[in-house]
């Protein structure tokens, strides 16, 4: 999954935009179809949000917003589950900062807001 990702940023510099979705999908693919052992179950899931954070960039990119959102609403729920499971909680709360910034750029407050509200609650349990 992590070679699909960076196929898809290569493919990203060069304004491929349809084969960089393509890329992205094989690797939401290749996510959904592994199941990670208990000790990899953090680290899976920050993979998986990152790829679903892509996948809203991508579809975004495609103009399909209704699969741009629910990527969007799938990757606050995965980066909630990575912070839970153990990754660094600063670090996901910068990610899901950044996915709320992103969705307030496409016109999407109500996600936006979720994408903030999720952020301050990982911070929150780090005190």
């Amino acid at each position: 999954a992590n070679q699909l990702r960076q196929l898809c940023t290569e493919l990203i510099a060069v304004h491929r935009v349809v084969e960089a979705a393509d890329a992205n999908q094989a690797a939401l693919d290749v996510m959904r179809a592994y199941s990670p052992p208990p000790d990899g179950a953090a680290e899976y899931h920050w993979i998986l949000a990152f790829v679903l954070f892509e996948r809203f960039r991508r579809q975004l990119a495609l103009e399909q917003a209704d699969l741009a959102i629910s990527a969007a609403v799938e990757s606050i729920e995965q980066f909630r589950q990575a912070a839970a499971q153990g990754i660094d909680t600063p670090s996901v709360a910068d990610q899901l900062r950044q996915l709320s910034i992103e969705l307030t750029a496409a016109h999407h407050p109500t996600e936006a807001a979720d994408a903030n509200q999720a952020a301050l609650d990982v911070a929150a349990a780090v005190t």
